[in-house]
């Protein structure tokens, strides 16, 4: 009777945590990036009354007689599967979509986290929201993401000036009529840039001098004009762009004493992949053009891959910095330090880096945030077990109690 009394001992205490583990599922249902737990059992020592003996020439064997001695926690698993992601559409709010971690610094140690409700802080970082730990990716260098370079804190540019870049390309598509008489001109018209930022109208003027033939000549409207004309010339049969298709102009902008170079593409002889000289409404105009004046960052993108795309106040696009995530072997053996972070332990195995959505790591969701993935019917079904189990082993030491009082009673 008394091993019964100790065995639902066992029981309650179980229970109990048990109850505590769902618990602490249910307080964090709404908790960014959480990954339940589950509790599991197992049988404590035993106590045997009888060894097993095996069977002899006219006998057979007799089985162990064992009695149990209760239960204990086996193991508090984490569920490390993905939450459901919720949109937020706010710009610093990211999921990971897959495998992997952020990986956080607050300049002492590293910690990992699925929490992705991020914030920039007065100097640019990109930090975590719950404790202004820094995100850790590799920066940009010359707008490009470096092949191999060492993880630093990831840091949004908002106080850099974008600087000028003169106009040096020119490329042209659309067609000059083929029914245009000789004579006959077409203008066409785009800004360009010097090397300072100012930008200037320049104006492109095709003559038409032959039938297969036009001059091209330019005209700015500040500055000093490119002097001469270059010849286009096409094929009869097929209206394409014949022989040469690039020429070089000098254009001093107003107030330099250097001129810069332009180099006019028309496409590829041959192929209609630029200018065409066909029988129909004349459409030549300048399709793309390099060259930029100065500028700040008005805001980001952030692609799948985590590479973060700086959109600057005159429309151009720079690479800033791209997030780098963390794989363990076994993420349920990392160790929880509440706030959403991990560390390594001895059973995580170590981190393995690289960049999002290459390798086993997952994609990254901006304006998306990766929600609990408890589910509350389990939940409340396995607080209903809990519960039985715990009203059992309490019956279970009432019980014992009933027979211990009979048993005194025997005395009167």
């Amino acid at each position: 009777m008394l091993r019964s009394l100790f065995t639902g001992l066992t029981g309650l205490r179980s229970s109990q945590l048990g109850m505590d583990v769902i618990g602490n599922n249910i307080a964090n249902v709404n908790t960014v990036g959480f990954k339940g737990s589950r509790a599991t059992f197992k049988e404590t020592l035993l106590q045997t009354i009888r060894s097993a003996s095996s069977g002899g020439t006219d006998t057979g064997g007799i089985n162990p007689m064992q009695v149990g001695l209760g239960v204990t926690v086996g193991s508090v698993d984490r569920n490390v599967m993905q939450g459901v992601p919720q949109i937020t559409n706010r710009e610093t709010d990211f999921a990971i979509e897959g495998n992997g971690l952020f990986i956080l610094e607050d300049g002492s140690g590293r910690y990992y986290s699925r929490a992705g409700n991020f914030d920039v802080d007065n100097s640019g970082y990109l930090v975590s929201a719950f404790n202004g730990y820094r995100v850790q990716g590799v920066m940009a260098v010359d707008g490009s993401i470096p092949a191999a370079a060492a993880l630093a804190d990831i840091r949004i540019p908002y106080d850099t000036v974008l600087a000028p870049s003169a106009t040096t390309q020119l490329e042209f598509g659309g067609n000059l009529n083929a029914g245009a008489g000789v004579g006959d001109t077409y203008e066409t018209g785009v800004d360009i840039y010097d090397d300072k930022g100012g930008s200037t109208a320049l104006t492109v003027t095709f003559l038409k001098t032959d039938s297969d033939m036009w001059d091209v000549s330019l005209d700015v409207a500040t500055g000093t004009d490119p002097t001469g004309f270059e010849t286009l010339r096409f094929n009869a049969d097929t209206g394409l762009i014949s022989g040469t298709s690039s020429f070089n102009f000098n254009w001093t902008p107003y107030g330099a004493s250097t001129p810069l170079t332009l180099a006019l593409d028309f496409g590829t002889a041959g192929q209609a992949d630029g200018i065409t000289q066909f029988s129909t409404t004349a459409s030549a105009t300048v399709s793309d053009r390099d060259g930029y004046t100065s500028a700040s960052l008005q805001r980001f993108a952030v692609a799948e891959d985590g590479v973060f795309t700086g959109i600057f106040s005159n429309g151009e696009q720079r690479a800033l910095a791209q997030v780098y995530l963390a794989n363990f072997n076994n993420p349920a053996g990392l160790d929880d330090l509440g706030g959403g972070l991990f560390l390594e332990s001895a059973n995580s195995g170590l981190a393995v880096i690289g960049p999002a959505g290459a390798g086993a790591n997952g994609a990254i969701l901006q304006g998306t945030l990766e929600m609990s993935n408890v589910d509350l019917a389990e939940e409340f079904t396995n607080m209903i077990v809990t519960q039985r189990a715990y009203q059992a082993n309490a019956r279970v030491i009432s019980t014992a109690e009933d027979l211990l009082t009979e048993l005194m009673n025997l005395k009167r």
